[in-house]
């Protein structure tokens, strides 16, 4: 009897969805008198048929900035020529026509797509083996060979891509420099065509039927003010209306601060937040830099879906007084962030989960509960990788809320569907860039 000392009731499962001696009809209880060993096991079987007949064509619809990552090897000096930080991230302007033309010409340079948003949809694809075009993407590219390879690497791995692209052909193709020194990377951006997005194309017949057919909505901050932004603030609007799923990742610090009030509008309809410590700490340094405690209604407004919304707050990093905080308060702690970020301006009936990276260090969860309730914030060991086996460090954040989403959508189980996360981020972090390899040498669950 030893063994059977630490059992588990389960109570409410969908056991239908079990084979065998497990049948019963749906959502019915049982009294589950198996070791706790026996219970992880048969949840694993379960999540694994939930996502076998949850997953279908255009359940996930994200707004994304379609960028070409162009990834090659330098050295700290180079960063120092350009004034770049290791892991940071830079808005480039003309000051840096001279990087772009020595990554173009560079003999290891390596292109893939990129953005965290496209990176996250297109990993979450792969993860799955069962239908192709489970997301769709829609963004704007430009009218040449950048945004063509865009387009056909994306179909091959099966993501149906819905791109504005821009006819002027003085418009290209947005593409993000990533900087690799040792294991560390350093992100330079030029926005081009991503900021060409224009309202009206998310109402177009064929983009509109793809948002009605998602059951979740991915957004990431974007790096400039454009129209997509506004579009990401509808989107969030119509989750509020239908109850579809809203999923906000924050960004960079950069954006995280120079667009604060963008951040406060998509948090408000937020039912995921992901993030890394750097961007949790900037954005609860920049609140109460500015003042503004935890606030439960303060961001609601009367939100037209299909018309202009003023997105306010464009403050330029810098600009005023709030760009640096740190000579007025003490710093937030990832901790006390991820609390802020999971009870300010929470929408009415709905739970929401912040969950925060920090490198090697574990994931922070905060969970909330329909009625308010904040819990209290859960720490995940994450898996450790020998320095030998890190390639770089290019994507791991998007990795971690692929493997979240690809378990947490099916089954709504948010501590598996973490250590999915962990496990889809030592994935990417073993490769370089944000490169996917074979789906058949990757376990996914």
């Amino acid at each position: 009897m030893e063994g059977w000392r630490n059992v588990k009731i389960v109570i409410g499962r969908p056991t239908d969805l079990l084979s065998g001696w497990l049948s019963c009809p749906s959502y019915s209880r049982y009294f589950d008198w198996r070791p706790a060993d026996s219970v992880a096991a048969t949840d694993r079987l379960l999540d694994r048929r939930l996502m076998a007949i949850y997953w279908r064509e255009g359940v996930v619809f994200g707004l994304v900035n379609p960028l070409l990552d162009m990834v090659v090897p330098v050295d700290k000096a180079f960063l120092t020529k350009y004034h770049l930080k290791t892991d940071g991230f830079t808005l480039a302007d003309h000051r840096y026509a001279g990087l772009f033309q020595y990554v173009e010409q560079h003999p290891l340079l390596n292109c893939m797509p990129g953005g965290s948003g496209q990176n996250t949809l297109t990993m979450l694809q792969w993860l799955l083996t069962g239908p192709p075009r489970v997301c769709t993407l829609a963004g704007c590219i430009g009218n040449d060979k950048a945004g063509d390879l865009l387009s056909s690497a994306l179909s091959s791995l099966g993501v149906r891509t819905c791109y504005q692209r821009v006819p002027q052909a003085d418009v290209p193709t947005g593409r993000c420099a990533v900087l690799v020194t040792e294991t560390s990377r350093s992100l330079v951006t030029m926005a081009g065509a991503t900021a060409h997005y224009t309202l009206d194309y998310l109402w177009t017949a064929e983009v509109e039927k793809c948002v009605a057919a998602a059951d979740c909505f991915y957004v990431s901050v974007s790096h400039t003010l454009s129209q997509l932004t506004l579009s990401m603030l509808q989107l969030a609007h119509r989750a509020r209306q239908t109850g579809q799923m809203f999923v906000v990742n924050l960004g960079a610090p950069l954006l995280i601060i120079a667009y604060h009030k963008l951040v406060d509008e998509l948090l408000a309809y937020a039912d995921v937040v992901i993030g890394n410590a750097a961007e949790a700490c900037a954005y609860a340094d920049e609140c109460e830099g500015r003042g503004e405690k935890s606030d439960t209604n303060g961001a609601y407004k009367s939100i037209d879906d299909k018309t202009h919304i003023n997105s306010g707050g464009q403050d330029k990093c810098g600009s005023d007084s709030h760009g640096d905080t740190s000579s007025r308060h003490d710093k937030a702690t990832p901790h006390s962030a991820a609390l802020l970020l999971a009870e300010r301006l929470r929408r009415p009936g709905r739970q929401r989960i912040v969950l925060v990276t920090q490198g090697d260090q574990p994931i922070l969860a905060v969970k909330t509960d329909q009625n308010g309730g904040v819990g209290q914030v859960r720490e995940f060991p994450v898996e450790a990788v020998s320095p030998d086996q890190i390639a770089d460090t290019c994507g791991c954040g998007d990795a971690f809320a692929a493997g979240f989403l690809a378990h947490y959508l099916p089954t709504k189980r948010t501590s598996a569907s973490i250590r999915s996360g962990i496990q889809a981020a030592g994935y990417i972090i073993r490769r370089p860039g944000f490169s996917l390899g074979a789906r058949t040498e990757f376990q996914f669950i």
